[in-house]
């Protein structure tokens, strides 16, 4: 028997814009990270805005905490932010938050029923030693089916923020899935794990979603993972093409059995 984990989930316009705003700025392919400028411009004049100030007094933390209920807003800038996110208009928002709080409960009722196993072989494969107490997770809308992206926003010792971007044609064992990827982030920083951006990213993009983790705790029938995942490297592809392959030989062989998958990794790339 491990220890509990609680999600408590938000299908709330503020954080949901928040959390956009956030990608909007931070994720490395957005398209506001290469022309900003020109962004601003148009309707996203707004949002490139607020993220102008969050980022000017370093609001994130305060911000995101405040929107999911673990700090008051206390900080006035980030009342004034919460005030500007408040009086965005999100397209047919009645019907958005329907969908987002039906998902939810279906994910923490799928989450119950695998949360012992979901955090036993989280600990085994990937040798953590701290676990969150508390998993926030900021639902927001994906109005494209076919895909789904998320987030991880903020950690600390006890609690990590993410927010996952779906919709209702999403199976809950795949929303959970996208979940356990953005938590593998945040328990990387909790358990001061030092790897390079694209290595972490790659160990958990085959651990899920619809990796190797996933068919472990029962989230896939079947592992879909692609050695075509190395090309978002390109400069250098050699490398993570040997690291693609040992990853596959340690779920494969089922070394987690033996020792964790940073330990592996740490023993055979040097």
């Amino acid at each position: 028997m491990t220890g509990n984990m609680e999600i408590i989930p938000f299908a709330s316009k503020e954080a949901y814009l928040a959390a956009s705003i956030h990608d909007l700025v931070h994720i490395p392919y957005s398209p506001a990270r290469s022309m900003p400028h020109i962004l601003y411009t148009t309707c996203l004049g707004s949002l490139l805005h607020m993220a102008y100030h969050i980022e000017k007094n370093n609001l994130w933390d305060d911000l995101f905490a405040m929107l999911v209920g673990t700090a008051s807003a206390s900080n006035k800038k980030v009342g004034l932010i919460f005030n500007e996110l408040k009086a965005i208009n999100v397209y047919k928002w009645d019907e958005v938050k329907a969908i987002l709080s039906d998902i939810s409960k279906r994910i923490n009722i799928l989450y119950q029923k695998k949360e012992n196993r979901i955090i036993d072989y989280i600990k085994r494969i990937f040798g953590f030693k701290q676990f969150f107490t508390k998993l926030y997770v900021i639902y927001g809308f994906n109005p494209m089916p076919s895909t789904s992206f998320g987030s991880m926003l903020y950690s600390d010792n006890e609690k990590v923020i993410i927010a996952v971007y779906i919709n209702d044609i999403h199976r809950e064992n795949h929303v959970l899935d996208l979940i356990i990827h953005e938590l593998l982030h945040g328990l990387i920083r909790l358990n001061n794990i030092e790897l390079e951006p694209d290595v972490e990213e790659l160990i958990i993009d085959i651990s899920a979603p619809d990796g190797y983790l996933s068919k472990i705790i029962g989230l896939v029938n079947k592992v879909n993972t692609r050695p075509e995942k190395v090309f978002y490297f390109q400069q250098r592809a050699e490398q993570y093409k040997h690291l693609f392959d040992l990853l596959v030989e340690y779920y494969e062989k089922k070394i987690y059995d033996k020792i964790d998958v940073i330990e592996w990794v740490k023993m055979n790339m040097k």
